[in-house]
């Protein structure tokens, strides 16, 4: 009895642990959409935390281009989206690694223009690229593996 009402209280705090982790990357993220709209700066350390590393994060990322409650600036948002592979082709690793681990989420639409895109980059500089995709999450980046061998093998 003892062990099940723990083991009940450990996993509403896991649940709401998540939900509260899911909405500070939300926040962080609006927030930042709204910088740009401003017309401020952000700096790379802002933009890693914009960058989804989680199905949940990615699926809040990608519903800000959804008709809803949360209004943001689509120019900006997607301005957001050209910052992250910018700094990531000016060498920016610790972005470009995130960027590249961000692969294992993006689906449909999305996916198409985000692996478009990573092609681009990659061409303009294959020996970061190499450099960066084996510093990052061999789990994370395995939808690259055929970029990885096409570029750095």
């Amino acid at each position: 009895m003892k062990r099940s009402v723990i083991t009940i209280i450990l996993g509403v705090f896991l649940v709401v642990s998540c939900i509260a982790q899911t909405a500070k990357y939300k926040n962080t993220l609006i927030s930042s959409v709204k910088k740009l709209e401003m017309g401020d700066s952000i700096a790379s350390a802002l933009l890693i935390k914009c960058i989804p590393k989680t199905d949940k994060e990615y699926m809040s990322f990608y519903s800000l281009t959804y008709p809803s409650k949360v209004k943001v600036d689509k120019k900006s948002y997607y301005k957001l989206i050209d910052l992250f592979y910018k700094r990531a082709l000016n060498g920016n690793e610790s972005v470009y690694k995130f960027l590249l681990e961000m692969s294992k989420f993006v689906d449909g639409e999305f996916a198409d223009s985000y692996f478009e895109d990573l092609d681009s980059i990659v061409a303009k500089d294959k020996s970061l690229f190499c450099k960066v995709y084996s510093i990052a999450n061999p789990e994370k980046v395995k939808r690259l593996d055929s970029v990885y061998e096409e570029n750095c093998k």
